[in-house]
C-alpha cells in the first residue's frame, strides 16, 4: 500500500524536474502583470551580402539592457551577446554607456553617452501630407536607443558572414530614418552605384505597417529594384 501511495508522489516530482529542465531563459525580462507596450523586438540590417538580426532584451522599465546579434533566421538561443546598456536612472531612455562584446564573450570596448548619435525632436500633433508623415518610430520603446547607437564601431571579430572583418559598424543604414518626418521615398548621397550610372543620388523606399510604423527600407536602382537595407519587427511586451 505504501508503494502505491509513493508512486504518484514520485511521478509529480519527476514532472516538476522535467519542467524545470525544459525551461529556457527568454531574452525579455518584462513583468507580464503590467500593461503591455509596443517595443522594437528585433531588426534586420544589411551587412555585406547578408541580413543580420539584432534582437533587444528589455527590463521592467522597458529599457534595453542587452543587444544580441546573429543570422537572419537565428533562434533566440543562437544569438550572441553584442552589448549591454548601463543606466543610472530607472526609466531613463538613453543609457549612460554601452559595453560591447566580441564573439568570444569578452568585452571589446564601450561607448559613452557622448559617443551616441543625437536624435531629432518632433511632435505627432501636426498634420502632414503624403508622402510626409511624422516619425512614429521614435514612439516605440527601444527605437530611440537603437537610433542613438547608429554607426558605433565594435571589435566583433566574427567568422564568415557573421563578421569576417575585425570590426563591424552597427546599424549604419538606420541613420536614413533619423529625422522628425519621413517620406515614402528619400534620396541619400552615395559613393558607388551598382547599375553603372553616374548619378549622385540613389533612391531609398520606406514601407509602413498598419500602425504607420516603418516596416522596411529598400535600396533602389536598375540592378536592385527593391534590395532591403533594413527590416523592423515590433511586438507587444
Amino acid at each position: 500500500m505504501k508503494i502505491l501511495t509513493a508512486v504518484p508522489k514520485l511521478l509529480s516530482v519527476l514532472l516538476l524536474l522535467g519542467g524545470v529542465a525544459c525551461q529556457k531563459t527568454p531574452l525579455t525580462e518584462i513583468n507580464q502583470g503590467q500593461v503591455k507596450k509596443l517595443v522594437l523586438d528585433y531588426m534586420l540590417h544589411a551587412e555585406s551580402m547578408y541580413m543580420m538580426k539584432y534582437r533587444m532584451q528589455y527590463n521592467e522599465h522597458y529599457q534595453i539592457i542587452a543587444i544580441y546579434r546573429g543570422e537572419e533566421f537565428a533562434t533566440d538561443q543562437q544569438m550572441r551577446l553584442l552589448g549591454k546598456a548601463i543606466y543610472s536612472v530607472p526609466q531613463q531612455e538613453i543609457p549612460d554607456s554601452v559595453v560591447w562584446y566580441n564573439t568570444k564573450g569578452y568585452e571589446a570596448g564601450s561607448s559613452s553617452a557622448a559617443d551616441l548619435v543625437s536624435i531629432p525632436g518632433y511632435t505627432n500633433q501636426q498634420n502632414y501630407r503624403w508622402p510626409h508623415r511624422f516619425n512614429a518610430f521614435f514612439d516605440v520603446k527601444g527605437s530611440r536607443f537603437m537610433m542613438a547607437l547608429t554607426n558605433q564601431k565594435v571589435a566583433w571579430a566574427g567568422q564568415g558572414h557573421l563578421g569576417s572583418e575585425s570590426e563591424i559598424q552597427v546599424f549604419s543604414y538606420l541613420k536614413m530614418i533619423n529625422r522628425s518626418t519621413l517620406a515614402d521615398s528619400i534620396q541619400i548621397a552615395v559613393r558607388y552605384k551598382s547599375d553603372g550610372t553616374d548619378r549622385k543620388f540613389n533612391d531609398y523606399k520606406i514601407t509602413y505597417n498598419e500602425l504607420g510604423l516603418p516596416s522596411a527600407v529598400y535600396y533602389v536602382d536598375k540592378l536592385n529594384p527593391l534590395s532591403p537595407r533594413l527590416k523592423f519587427s515590433y511586438n507587444y511586451q
